[in-house]
């Protein structure tokens, strides 16, 4: 492991950067639009990385109202 201080520019050979990328298959992406809806989040076709940020915003709503007076858990 090197200190940020120990690392000489020039001694670093030439690096090439790649971008990773991930596919989701049709039948996944199936399965999330029906997740989806079941949230009572619409979602259309291609269109699923755009409703995880609602589907995940539902969650924490759900989450934070999940607690309250006894006997339900401490929020």
């Amino acid at each position: 492991m090197f200190k940020p201080k120990e690392l000489d520019q020039n001694k670093i050979p030439v690096t090439d950067f790649r971008v990773e990328t991930s596919t989701i298959g049709t039948k996944d992406r199936m399965k999330l639009r029906g997740l989806y809806l079941s949230a009572g989040i619409p979602c259309k076709p291609n269109e699923e990385s755009a409703g995880s940020t609602n589907f995940l915003s539902k969650l924490i709503e759900l989450a934070n109202g999940a607690g309250g007076e006894p006997p339900l858990p401490e929020r």
